[in-house]
């Protein structure tokens, strides 16, 4: 899960953490996939986005992914981007109900 689901960060703030929370200590090593997917903010734009792999290691219940954002000079008014927090092939771990994360990129130039 993600946690929290809703993140904000200004323009200029140069990248935005996102936190990943399991529901108990993992039992072993294990990925999850993370994939942004634009809104009104664009990958390659106003955030380096794509597709992640977030490693939960044996015993950890919390980790994290960091997503640069990009400052431009263009006054667009705040944006929006989004992740999706996905797992296969992994036996007994499942994404829960909060796997997709709103990301709002506050404009600087207004």
């Amino acid at each position: 899960n993600f946690s929290p689901t809703i993140y904000t960060v200004s323009e200029d703030g140069g990248s935005v953490e996102l936190m990943l929370v399991a529901s108990g200590p993992a039992p072993f090593d294990y990925s999850v996939t993370v994939d942004t997917f634009d809104g009104t903010a664009g990958d390659g734009y106003d955030y380096t986005g794509g597709s992640f792999e977030v490693e939960f290691p044996a015993g950890s219940t919390t980790t994290s992914l960091t997503v640069p954002i990009l400052d431009d000079i263009l006054l667009e008014g705040n944006e929006w981007f989004g992740g999706l927090l996905s797992v296969s092939g992994v036996d007994g771990v499942m994404a829960g109900p909060d796997n997709m994360a709103n990301l709002t990129i506050l404009d600087n130039e207004g």
